[in-house]
């Protein structure tokens, strides 16, 4: 992501740092403002649910053969 010094909050995430680089170069030129790029280090989000498949293919197995909707 690209921050121009003193300006509003980055909103857009390059997919690579050349883009990003590009990207910082033409802001530099078109504002006069110094750009930094930035580098996310972490991510932290809230999970609700965590599921794990206990079988390659629960639905090949005897126990799910029914005439259960569920």
């Amino acid at each position: 992501m690209i921050y121009l010094e003193g300006m509003n909050a980055p909103t857009f995430k390059h997919a690579t740092f050349e883009s990003a680089e590009q990207e910082a170069e033409r802001l530099t030129l078109q504002t006069g403002y110094k750009a930094y790029i930035l580098k996310a280090i972490a991510t932290v989000e809230q999970v609700k649910f965590s599921k794990q498949f206990l079988e390659q293919d629960p639905q090949q197995h005897e126990q799910f053969k029914d005439d259960l909707p569920f």
